[in-house]
């Protein structure tokens, strides 16, 4: 596609591979395919089954989105940036000074809550060596 993401030689080559993968991989007519890096290729290495939940939450963060992080935006009344998540209903994380704060608070309650499917945003490695 437009993005440049591949399917590896071994998958388009041999379907049986692809096949074999697919049902050692826990395939379900009710599961469908996803990329765990959603820049990466499509390869065992980068693939699982998933729900339809599970690969919502595994996207590109929006073209949008200013702050650059995953559940970060930039609250106008106050010129703070909130953090939030949408687990099953949308939770509201807090009110912080910078985005990396707000994203680091995000990445906490994943952690925290052991929520599975989320991906953790990147904090700068400057950022944590500084705190």
């Amino acid at each position: 596609g437009g993005r440049g993401i591949t399917v590896c030689d071994e998958w388009k080559n041999d379907f049986m591979s692809f096949y074999n993968w697919a049902i050692l991989n826990g395939y379900s007519d009710k599961l469908s395919i996803d990329r765990i890096d959603n820049d990466g290729g499509y390869s065992p290495e980068n693939c699982r089954w998933t729900t339809k939940t599970i690969q919502r939450r595994n996207t590109r963060i929006a073209k949008n989105n200013t702050s650059g992080y995953k559940g970060v935006c930039c609250h106008k009344s106050t010129g703070k940036y909130q953090a939030s998540i949408k687990d099953g209903k949308q939770k509201y994380l807090g009110l912080y000074p910078t985005a990396v704060e707000c994203a680091i608070a995000y990445n906490n309650y994943i952690i925290e809550n052991n929520l599975e499917g989320f991906i953790l945003n990147e904090i700068p490695k400057d950022y944590c060596n500084a705190v």
